[in-house]
């Protein structure tokens, strides 16, 4: 017979306020992925293909922007009475 008393340990309930962390699940996820070549070639390539993407979005930009402009019939203008108006003092 053990001397002493024998005490049960106490196991408490995780309460609501105390959560654990959850983790996200592993997989696979949402959106197109684009692997970088490893061969000097496609590298090349893929560098000519960057540099032809940014002059092609340079020239749509700059062309909206000249249309937007031209098809404005009065050209936007500031006049001084409600620019003092406008700024605080």
């Amino acid at each position: 017979m053990p001397q002493g008393s024998y005490k049960k340990s106490k196991t408490q309930a995780p309460s609501s306020s105390k959560q654990k962390h959850q983790k996200q699940p592993l997989g696979l996820k949402k959106g197109s992925r684009q692997i970088a070549p490893k061969k000097a070639k496609h590298m090349e390539s893929a560098k000519l293909q960057k540099a032809v993407e940014k002059s092609i979005k340079s020239k749509v930009e700059k062309e909206l922007t000249l249309r937007a402009t031209d098809s404005e019939s009065k050209a936007f203008k500031v006049s001084a009475s409600t620019a003092k108006t406008a700024a605080p003092s």
